[in-house]
């Protein structure tokens, strides 16, 4: 897969009370959003911004991390006995290994 260029992180959540911004360290922004209904809309997108922000800021570090695990049962799993849920674990890790990369 070809590396996406992406705006540097860590990014932060921002809002006023009407408009909600994600940006980037050095204060450019990514996306921004308007409230038109206060009550209805806010709370969400408020709560999906966090959601979107932790998740990028994490990502790097999350993917190593299951990469270094991936690694580690994988040399116990062929220095004991193998097993089925050995095999499905380090499946379900190749999987989610792909789709956080962009593979999948």
């Amino acid at each position: 897969m070809t590396e996406r260029k992406h705006s540097e992180l860590p990014w932060t959540v921002i809002t006023d009370g009407e408009t909600l911004k994600i940006k980037w360290f050095n204060g450019g922004s990514i996306a921004n959003a308007m409230f038109t209904n206060l009550n209805r809309e806010r709370l969400p997108a408020e709560a999906n911004a966090a959601f979107i922000v932790t998740a990028c800021n994490a990502h790097y570090n999350l993917v190593e991390a299951l990469g270094n695990a991936r690694l580690e049962i994988e040399y116990l799993h062929g220095k004991f006995q193998e097993t089925g849920t050995g095999n499905a674990t380090i499946n379900h890790i190749d999987a989610a290994l792909s789709k956080a990369r962009g593979d999948a």
